[in-house]
């Protein structure tokens, strides 16, 4: 059957460098094309019959600029999905293997429900059709770029060096660390009881420590555990713990004495537990906080760096110097990896948490590529929560 297919008018355009770029921001795919084939789709914009389409392409030319692996260059740098290197992307593409391609990457559907029908997870670990989830994306790399089993390496090691000692990763050195370093580091924590949950290999627990205060680091991964106790078990203010689970987390929460902890701190750690898709069930989430309330100094806070639910995700367009944001989803999570922002208060305010403070930190590295983008919108968040009687 010779089908009849239409210009998708999610696609936008652009020139960089000399090249045509047709972009689908929302299914995060870019293609590449020339002139002529650009004079024919917004000529033809209504639609052709497939064998038209391939007849009137013989002459035209394009190629594949969508990069389909996320946290190739880390996991809070650009995830347009564009590939910026030309000589890295596949061959030009003519005729009947120019249509496939722009059939492939939805630039010509069947219909415009058609181009929805990619929103969906995906089905297995070789699937290239379906968006899928941020996650589902990120483990896909790492399964098959890097071929690690386990999804949370790619953060680790994009994050710190191999032995857990130095932060290296891109935007977390000029953003995270820098604020951190402000807010607490450099402070007197003296007299202060932290519980660090989530704490990883125990880089920001030791930071706690080394500002005077007394920690208490608690994570899910052995591996990372064992990290932490090689790197800073000399250090007798800070203590860290295996959980395994959230429930064990509630258990070893429950048997501190009440009124013990000062701070709770998370880092990109929130966006697991209220996760839209995979978070935590609401009752397993209020028995947590309510461990959370039962531990915590009247006055006590919870402190958390999260990613920005906005901006994190969304394509960076333009000019470095002058770079814009396309927001593709916020109530309508289509990657469902951050929660917006009432649905990060909601559940701490319904367990007695106050958002009491609301800050964008920084991007403190002007010569950096990311400073112009970072310094219009956030990358993060930082939240401080009190416990209200």
């Amino acid at each position: 059957m010779n089908h009849f297919f239409l210009f998708n008018k999610e696609y936008f355009l652009r020139v960089i460098d000399q090249s045509i770029i047709i972009s689908n921001p929302r299914l995060r795919l870019h293609v590449e094309i020339d002139i002529k084939t650009l004079n024919m789709l917004l000529t033809y914009f209504e639609g052709l019959p497939e064998q038209e389409w391939e007849k009137i392409f013989r002459d035209c030319s394009g190629k594949d600029r969508t990069q389909r692996f996320m946290g190739v260059d880390g996991l809070v740098t650009d995830h347009s999905g564009f590939y910026e290197n030309t000589k890295s992307t596949s061959t030009m593409l003519y005729g009947e293997e120019l249509f496939k391609l722009l059939c492939k990457r939805q630039v010509l559907i069947k219909h415009s429900a058609h181009a929805q029908l990619t929103f969906k997870t995906m089905n297995n670990l070789l699937d290239q059709d379906n968006l899928g989830s941020f996650h589902q994306r990120v483990g896909q790399y790492v399964l098959l770029g890097l071929r690690n089993s386990e999804p949370w390496r790619a953060w680790q090691n994009q994050k710190f060096s191999p032995d857990g000692l130095k932060l290296v990763g891109e935007n977390y050195l000029q953003i995270q660390e820098p604020f951190f370093d402000t807010r607490f580091t450099n402070t007197d924590m003296n007299g202060f009881r932290v519980l660090d949950f989530g704490c990883g290999n125990g880089y920001f627990s030791a930071k706690f420590a080394e500002a005077g205060a007394t920690v208490i680091g608690l994570d899910s991964s052995e591996e990372l555990i064992s990290l932490a106790n090689e790197n800073y078990s000399a250090n007798t203010k800070v203590e860290f713990i295996l959980t395994k689970t959230v429930l064990e987390s509630i258990e070893y929460l429950n048997n501190l004495n009440e009124k013990s902890i000062n701070l709770i701190y998370l880092q990109d750690t929130l966006l697991l537990l209220l996760n839209p898709k995979d978070g935590l069930p609401s009752e397993i989430l209020s028995e947590l906080f309510q461990a959370f309330r039962r531990i915590l100094v009247d006055g006590g806070e919870i402190n958390a760096m999260e990613p920005n639910a906005t901006f994190w995700l969304a394509g960076r367009y333009g000019d470095s110097k002058a770079p814009f944001a396309i927001v593709t989803e916020y109530r309508n999570h289509v990657f469902n990896v951050v929660p917006n922002l009432g649905e990060m208060i909601y559940p701490l305010a319904n367990e007695g948490f106050g958002l009491v403070e609301y800050t964008h930190p920084e991007h403190t590295d002007p010569n950096h590529p990311d400073h112009v983008y970072a310094k219009e919108f956030p990358i993060w968040d930082f939240f401080r929560f009190k416990l209200i009687k």
